[in-house]
This record gives structure tokens, C-alpha cells and sequence, in this order.
């Protein structure tokens, strides 16, 4: 899992205009996740774990949810993330970013495999 560090929201008018902030982040290969335990967040989260993410609340909680956003993808190449944002009085916005997928290789030993010529048993002479 890593981490998608520097997605915001701004909004000048959010906090005096008492507004609730909604961002959707959606993928169509990729996990989405986020936190509301970080500090100053406490959105409400809804879909964690799933190509489709979406984080509510004030602002600050939303941007602070917004710190923890974490993606999973276990192929190789690029992704687009969409994200769409709107304050509940008609203000909306929409962009995509691109995420390089690094995903670790996986290997596997090999299972029970014996150099040529031996055997199971040791003999003591």
C-alpha cells in the first residue's frame, strides 16, 4: 500500500459559508483508502477499500482525511485517479492525476527440491 501525498481541497469561502465539503476519488483498478483518526480529521469516509472513496465533512477535516490517502494496485505502469470535489452550493470541481504503479515483484523459493543424486536418508559410516 502506498500513500498519495499532496491532494487538497481549497475552497476561500468554506469555513465562513459554514460549508460541507465532498470529495470523490475514483479508480478502476485501484484501492482507494483513507483515515478520519488522523489529527483534525473526522470526515465521514464511505467505500475504504475500494476503487471508489468518498470523504465528508468541514474542510479541515476533509484535507486532513485527505493526508492518509492510500492506493493499492499490484500490476506495473500508470493509473488515473479521478477526483471530483463540491461544496454543497454549487461550487465543483473535477481533475484527474496519474499514479505510477510500482508494485513489488513477487518471488517464490523453490519447495522441497534436492541437489541431483541425493537422497532422503544420510548414511554414517
Amino acid at each position: 500500500m502506498g500513500t498519495i501525498a499532496g491532494v487538497r481541497v481549497g475552497d476561500p469561502d468554506a469555513v465562513s459559508a459554514g460549508e460541507s465539503i465532498t470529495v470523490t476519488l475514483a479508480d478502476t483498478t485501484g484501492l482507494l483508502s483513507a483515515n478520519a483518526g488522523t489529527p483534525g480529521g473526522g470526515g465521514t469516509i464511505g467505500g475504504s477499500g475500494t476503487t471508489t472513496l468518498t470523504i465528508s465533512g468541514t474542510l479541515a477535516q476533509v484535507n486532513a482525511d485527505l493526508s492518509t490517502l492510500a492506493y493499492v494496485n499490484n500490476s506495473f505502469g500508470t493509473d488515473n485517479i479521478d477526483i471530483s470535489a463540491g461544496d454543497g452550493r454549487g461550487g465543483s470541481d473535477d481533475i484527474n492525476i496519474a499514479v505510477a504503479i510500482n508494485a513489488a515483484p513477487v518471488t517464490t523459493a523453490p519447495i522441497g527440491l534436492r541437489p541431483s543424486g541425493a537422497c532422503g536418508r544420510q548414511s554414517r559410516e
